[in-house]
């Protein structure tokens, strides 16, 4: 039973990272596109 929790809070933590990576390339290219547009 603790294992499988610890997985899970493990595999939220990795999810967690992957949003936010993805937040950051979105912001990015976001930002590239602004700036293209000037």
């Amino acid at each position: 039973m603790e294992k499988t929790l610890f997985i899970w809070i493990y595999q939220r933590k990795q999810l967690k990272n992957v949003i936010q990576r993805y937040d950051y390339f979105d912001s990015l290219i976001h930002v590239s596109i602004e700036i293209r547009k000037y």
